[in-house]
């Protein structure tokens, strides 16, 4: 969940009556995260997050490619450090 959405006690009590684990995204939500792992400046909400990230992922296929080449390539790195 992007955590910069703030979770009421009713439904932090609701989601451990029900056995669910509520996980917050850091830095703020999946798209920070991407930003993160591809060493990109990550702004201070998840909108903005997703307003960086979405149009690197809406260009041409060799665009699309670079990035998530990119993406992989990082993750690689940080689990191979």
């Amino acid at each position: 969940m992007d955590s910069d959405i703030v979770i009421d006690e009713k439904t932090k009590k609701l989601a451990k009556e029900n056995n669910i684990h509520i996980i917050e995204s850091i830095p703020l939500c999946l798209e920070g995260m991407l930003l993160d792992v591809l060493g990109q400046t990550i702004p201070s909400t998840s909108i903005k997050c997703k307003n960086i990230l979405y149009p690197q992922l809406s260009g041409s296929p060799p665009q699309i490619k670079i990035v998530i080449g990119l993406y992989l390539q990082r993750v690689y790195w940080k689990i191979a450090m």
